[in-house]
């Protein structure tokens, strides 16, 4: 009972040797809350990607590389936590369109046929960014960002149109065996100009999954590769304090 007395005196004392900073950076605080649309382009990388295969059976099958380029939409929005005019962590919460596509032939009783599969794989991802300005000018902000983020699958589909004997048929299914979540991290940059009320800006980033896709019996080796290019507007909440 003394050590453990002993010890919460010493983390009181310490506590209340940290309340002048904590202070501080409460009177420096700010926040930034704000909304950002753009476009997507993502990927599907991984060794099965780029040698990826369906199987229907010994003589009947698919293989190609699906790690082409997908466009699609980014967006949501974001709150921005300003320790000073130099630090500050963001939390984004975005609508993200990932996935990929690419080509596939092969035979389907004997027959050859060829195929243009595509993955739609959306998510609400949340990002969690630290923030690092570099004032421009009196009204101009660069900016970087990297940071984690996760994933959480709303729909997976995938969509297939297989071309054989000049006849094509396109077929579109969900995809059951995608994981739930999907954790990467993130990196990028943007520009933000400071009007009278609000800041506009822009920025762009590359987001690389680590997870693996596909959580079926397979466990084929494909994860999410995503660039975002967004634009967006600002709204400030209290004066940042001057740089140091």
């Amino acid at each position: 009972m003394r050590l453990f007395a002993r010890m919460l005196a010493a983390g009181l004392l310490g506590i209340l040797f940290l309340v002048p900073a904590w202070t501080e950076a409460a009177a420096q605080t700010s926040w930034e809350f704000g909304l950002k649309a753009g476009v997507s382009a993502t990927k599907l990388t991984g060794d099965d990607a780029k040698a990826f295969t369906i199987v229907l059976d010994q003589d009947n099958y698919l293989e190609g590389d699906i790690g082409d380029t997908k466009v699609g939409f980014v967006g949501g929005g974001y709150a921005t936590m300003h320790v000073n005019q130099q630090f500050g962590v963001r939390l984004e919460a975005l609508y993200f369109q990932k996935g990929g596509k690419g080509e596939l032939s092969g035979e389907i009783t004997a027959i050859p046929v060829s195929a243009d599969m595509t993955w739609k794989i959306d998510y609400f991802a949340f990002p969690l960014l630290a923030v690092v300005s570099f004032p421009t000018s009196p009204s101009g902000t660069f900016n970087i960002f990297a940071g984690p983020a996760v994933g959480f699958n709303l729909s997976a589909k995938s969509e297939i149109e297989v071309t054989a004997l000049g006849q094509t048929q396109t077929e579109t299914s969900d995809m059951e065996n995608i994981s739930s979540t999907d954790f990467g991290g993130v990196v990028g940059a943007g520009f933000t100009l400071a009007l009278t009320s609000v800041n506009i800006f822009a920025d762009a980033r590359w987001e690389w999954g680590f997870t693996t896709l596909d959580d079926g019996e397979s466990a084929a080796d494909v994860k999410n590769s995503a660039l975002g290019f967004m634009v967006g507007v600002a709204f400030p909440l209290g004066a940042k304090t001057a740089a140091p």
